[in-house]
């Protein structure tokens, strides 16, 4: 019943996110914002994993398949490159029936693997690399284009890819198809981490975290301390914005919440 329940909502929720379910169904989405949902599985203590760079299997099967629905509502998926190099994951929706999302992966120094599954498993879309110069390793530019690889090039800050500059190069890449209407972004930590700083905020339309009911106290979603919102105020105490609840159920033991901004 749950998850009968939780299907329905995703689908009302999501479905008419993604373009090509608004070309199936008639829809038209009419807001010229990229809609933009993160989401990741978490331990009840807040960590991804026991040990950076080692797969914890956090979510049950329920929840799962819940994240492949997910993929199959919107129209890309957004990962970092550790992701690809640590669990080498297919960005599928084999769980499911509908459409690939395509990956979106952020790669700042081109560290993608030429043997990851992206490249060499046939069900996988091939991915969009967005990065900040290639002009020092065109070698491996042109390898990973034919394997089938695209590029995008985007600002960096603090020597790390730009989310907010991801954000708006794809949107405006993509403009004149409407290929990208929606984007789900997996975490990993430092890409978390990275979607709470005020810059990247504002893009987030929704936040999906499934809490598994285990501790781990290993590698935990959010690395640093966030700029409070009374952060120039004298009197000591930090204050935070309270995201609101829109909808939350359990599918095989796990919590699973989705947020709306403030």
């Amino acid at each position: 019943m749950y998850v009968q329940k939780m299907d329905g909502w995703i689908l009302e929720r999501f479905g008419s996110m993604s373009n090509e379910k608004s070309r199936g169904n008639g829809n038209k989405i009419n807001s010229d914002r990229l809609q933009v949902v993160l989401t990741y599985a978490q331990s009840l203590d807040g960590s991804l994993t026991a040990v950076r760079g080692t797969p914890l299997a956090l979510s049950s099967a329920e929840s799962f398949r819940m994240t492949h629905l997910l993929r199959a509502s919107l129209d890309a998926i957004l990962v970092g490159v550790n992701t690809i190099i640590s669990d080498d994951p297919s960005l599928t929706t084999r769980l499911v029936d509908g459409p690939n999302p395509l990956p979106i992966v952020l790669d700042t120094n081109l560290r993608i693997p030429f043997d990851c599954k992206l490249f060499t498993d046939q069900r996988c879309r091939k991915p969009v690399i967005c990065c900040s110069n290639t002009e020092s390793n065109m070698t491996k530019v042109k390898h990973l284009e034919a394997l089938g690889a695209k590029f995008l090039f985007v600002g960096t800050k603090n020597g790390r890819v730009s989310l907010p500059s991801v954000f708006d190069t794809l949107r405006e890449a993509y403009k004149d198809t409407d290929a990208i209407k929606s984007i789900m972004v997996e975490g990993g930590a430092s890409i978390i981490t990275s979607m709470l700083q005020p810059d990247a905020l504002s893009y987030i339309t929704n936040i999906i975290l499934t809490m598994s009911p285990m501790f781990v106290g290993g590698l935990r979603s959010v690395q640093e301390l966030l700029p409070s919102e009374n952060r120039n105020s004298n009197d000591g105490k930090l204050v935070y914005k309270r995201w609101k609840v829109d909808h939350s159920t359990v599918l095989g033991g796990d919590v699973i919440v989705c947020l709306s901004p403030p």
